[in-house]
């Protein structure tokens, strides 16, 4: 059966000259709206079972003729095939998921958001030579001098002014939440 155009599809509440049925005039037939409605459902079914197997059709189509290609293949050229394949694959790791690898590494050797955007490597083991590498290169590990430590990258902060702290004092004592949500709830004036 083929599908008329849409341009060409009379839906139920049409008229034949192609003009609405007026609103008081339509009848919903829930029987119909049901059998319509499962027949959908079947089909989409059907055709996931049937996109299902066509897929797993052609991969073992695939596999089969990669598997006639390498019949006559030397031990050199399945190697560097193989290497290929896995080049292919660590090339699809995606960018996000290597972003957050390169954040984790940044954040377990305290380098800056910055810092981190210099790393380099795919893996996690290569992110980490490469941030040991960067902090040796930038001084931030081992002495200098005399017994005297290195300046590190990370600063120590300072106390500032702080909602929660309306007097500005910075005595570095813990703030209090509840004090600093009512004082952000106070009307101003």
């Amino acid at each position: 059966m083929t599908f008329p155009k849409f341009e060409d599809y009379k839906a139920p509440w049409e008229t034949k000259d192609g003009k609405d049925v007026p609103d008081e005039e339509q009848v919903i037939n829930k029987g119909q709206l049901k059998k319509f409605l499962h027949g959908l459902h079947s089909d989409k079914d059907r055709l996931q079972t049937t996109v299902t197997e066509v897929t797993k059709e052609r991969d073992e189509l695939k596999s089969a003729a990669d598997e006639a290609a390498r019949k006559d293949e030397t031990e050199v050229e399945r190697l560097k095939r193989e290497n290929a394949d896995l080049k292919a694959a660590a090339d699809k790791v995606p960018e996000t998921t290597r972003e957050a690898l390169v954040y984790r590494v940044a954040l377990e050797k305290g380098l800056t958001p910055k810092q981190a955007k210099r790393l380099q490597g795919n893996t996690e083991e290569e992110l980490t030579a490469d941030a040991d590498d960067l902090l040796e290169s930038w001084g931030a590990s081992g002495t200098e001098g005399e017994g005297e430590p290195k300046p590190t990258h990370h600063r120590t902060p300072r106390p500032s002014h702080n909602p929660g702290d309306p007097e500005g004092g910075g005595d570095g004592e813990p703030i209090d939440v509840s004090k600093a949500v009512d004082s952000f709830a106070r009307p101003l004036i």
